[in-house]
């Protein structure tokens, strides 16, 4: 067990209003996808789940085209 598992953090998604998206990777060994995506985004009144196959942890850089145009894609929705 690592210390990330000893960490709630899901009170501090109470006070969220606004329309929330999460973004994932399935694949990511630095935060599990089952540890991490489907369960905060769960937490949030508004929360959206968006999941990637195959994207590296960092894919807001490595992956911006995609991202980005997903996040814009969102927003005007």
């Amino acid at each position: 067990m690592t210390l990330k598992h000893l960490i709630d953090y899901s009170c501090e998604t109470t006070f969220w209003v606004a329309v929330t998206v999460g973004l994932c990777n399935e694949d990511d060994q630095i935060v599990p996808y089952a540890d991490a995506g489907p369960l905060s985004v769960k937490l949030l009144k508004h929360g959206t789940l968006k999941t990637y196959k195959d994207f590296p942890h960092g894919m807001p850089t490595t992956e911006a085209e995609r991202i980005n145009a997903d996040l814009l894609a969102f927003l005007q929705s």
